[in-house]
C-alpha cells in the first residue's frame, strides 16, 4: 500500500462520518532543470507531510472566484491514445519567470506531475502527500506571458505565467484497441517494450479471460 493510502486511512479513521471534513485538493509538480514549481488548487501555501511547499493558485475570494490555472482531465494513457495536454501556470514569482525564460532549453522534456492530496477544510497542511498521480513529459519548450495590471493608487502590478504543452509518459504503450487486450496486441506489446519476439504466453489471454485457469 501507498503512503498516500495509509495515510488517507489514516486520516479517515481518526474521524467520524458526522465530524469529517477533507477535501480533495489537485496538485501540480513541475520539474524544470533548475527549477521545481509546485502549485496547488487552494489559496495561499500549502505544505505536505514531506515538507515540500505548493503555491494556491486560487485568489480565495468567494465574492469573485478566480483560478489561474485549468488542470486538464488526463485521459486513460493505455487506450493507445497520447493527446497534447495545456497548462497556464500563472502566476509564479518573477525570479522563476525569467530564469524559466534565460534558457530555450529549461522546460523542454521536463517531468510534469498532476496529483490529488486531501486536507481538512480551511486548513493549509496536507494530511497526505501527492497521490493518484498521471506523470507527464513537456515538449516544445515553453511560452511566456506578462500581464499588467493598474491598481487603485495608480502603480502597476506585473504577473507572470508560463505555458506547457505535456504528453502523458505512458501514452500508447499498451497499444490496447477498443478497451480489449488480445493476443496480438499483447505480442505486439512484449516487443516493444521488452523485446520478447513472438511471446508464447499470448495464446492465454483469452484463456483467462473466459475463466481457464492455467496449471504449470
Amino acid at each position: 500500500m501507498s503512503s498516500f493510502s495509509e495515510a488517507l486511512n489514516s486520516a479517515l479513521d481518526a474521524t467520524q462520518n458526522s465530524d469529517r471534513s477533507l477535501i480533495c485538493a489537485a496538485v501540480i509538480e513541475i520539474v524544470f532543470k533548475t527549477e521545481t514549481v509546485r502549485l496547488w488548487s487552494g489559496t495561499g501555501g500549502l505544505i505536505t507531510p514531506d515538507g515540500e511547499r505548493w503555491v494556491g493558485w486560487s485568489n480565495g475570494d468567494p465574492d469573485n472566484p478566480q483560478s489561474f490555472i485549468d488542470v486538464p482531465d488526463i485521459s486513460d494513457p493505455r487506450d493507445g491514445n497520447s493527446p497534447l495536454y495545456e497548462f497556464t501556470l500563472g502566476y509564479i514569482d518573477e525570479e522563476s519567470y525569467q530564469r524559466l525564460k534565460s534558457d530555450a532549453d529549461e522546460a523542454n522534456d521536463a517531468v510534469l506531475n498532476v496529483g490529488n492530496v486531501y486536507l481538512e477544510g480551511n486548513s493549509t497542511r496536507a494530511l497526505t502527500p501527492p497521490g493518484n498521480k498521471e506523470r507527464l513529459r513537456i515538449v516544445g519548450g515553453a511560452s511566456f506571458s506578462e500581464k499588467r495590471t493598474l491598481m487603485e493608487d495608480g502603480s502597476h502590478k506585473l504577473q507572470y505565467s508560463v505555458s506547457v504543452k505535456a504528453k502523458n509518459v505512458n501514452g500508447g504503450r499498451s497499444r490496447v484497441s477498443f478497451s480489449t487486450f488480445t493476443d496480438t496486441t499483447h505480442k505486439f506489446r512484449s516487443s516493444t517494450l521488452f523485446g520478447v519476439q513472438n511471446d508464447d504466453y499470448a495464446q492465454f489471454i483469452a484463456r483467462y479471460a473466459g475463466g481457464i485457469t492455467l496449471t504449470i
